[in-house]
């Protein structure tokens, strides 16, 4: 599991979170919920060890984050940003290769059980057609579906998805987050994802953190964390919570 205690983090006078105290179980899924400007991606990133900036403790599976290097992260540990710059015009199977080189050897060739790794992960992600096109003349939604093909062809214990709907239609929005939350099912795999969007991590996360102001408001399943008064008391505005039709999930209208 991912164990965060009394994490803080301070840009300039701003204090981006103060004292969080989280846990992200073996083989569950884990939302950040919040508003804008609340701490979500910041975690994101001292959690994948982008951030150092920060005070407190983060474990990965028992073992602290300091004391990985930067090839053993990799190794366990992936990320899915909101926005992925790719410097080059790499295919789309080329880029999704890229996630099998933390466990290859200094100028080991790809083989053909990488090869194997790769497509399954793409046709997962529904992305394999679009293995001979150029990342870079993509679309948003379908980079974003190659990125997390190649994540999942890291094939790590730890998942970090930060905003991995954006740019997505209504479709591979439930693809990709169907498609972590049976990854976390069936291969052990936490995840701890950053979703603005409240009905998708309603129905998709098992647990949910509600971050406000760099702090946890409240935290637990998702029954617990989305009710009309804690949200209209962090966010601001009016909601009615009634449960979804065919999943009994807490579903939010405006």
């Amino acid at each position: 599991m991912i164990a965060i205690r009394d994490l803080s983090c301070r840009y300039g006078t701003i204090t981006a979170l103060d004292g969080v105290n989280l846990t992200a179980g073996t083989g569950a899924v884990l939302g950040l919920i919040g508003p804008n400007g609340s701490g979500k991606s910041t975690l994101i990133a001292c959690v994948a060890g982008i951030n150092r900036d920060c005070s407190g403790a983060i474990a990965l599976g028992g073992v602290s984050l300091a004391s990985y290097g930067r090839a053993a992260l990799a190794r366990v540990l992936a990320v899915v940003f909101q926005e992925n710059h790719i410097a080059f015009d790499f295919t789309a199977l080329d880029v999704v290769l890229m996630g099998r080189s933390p466990h290859l050897r200094e100028f080991q060739e790809y083989g053909a059980d990488d090869l194997a790794i790769a497509r399954e992960t793409m046709t997962a992600c529904d992305c394999w057609q679009l293995r001979d096109r150029g990342v870079n003349r993509l679309s948003g939604g379908e980079r974003q579906r190659v990125v997390l093909a190649r994540a999942l062809a890291q094939r790590p214990r730890f998942l970090l998805l930060d905003e991995p709907t954006s740019h997505l239609d209504l479709r591979h929005q439930k693809e990709i987050l169907q498609i972590a939350a049976a990854r976390a099912g069936t291969d052990g795999l936490t995840v701890i994802a950053v979703l603005h969007d409240l009905n998708l991590a309603g129905r998709y996360c098992d647990r949910l953190a509600l971050l406000d102001r760099g702090r946890v408001v409240c935290q637990g399943e998702p029954s617990a964390v989305l009710t009309a008064p804690i949200i209209e008391a962090v966010y601001g505005t009016t909601v009615a919570v009634v449960p979804h039709p065919v999943t009994g999930r807490p579903q939010i209208l405006a």
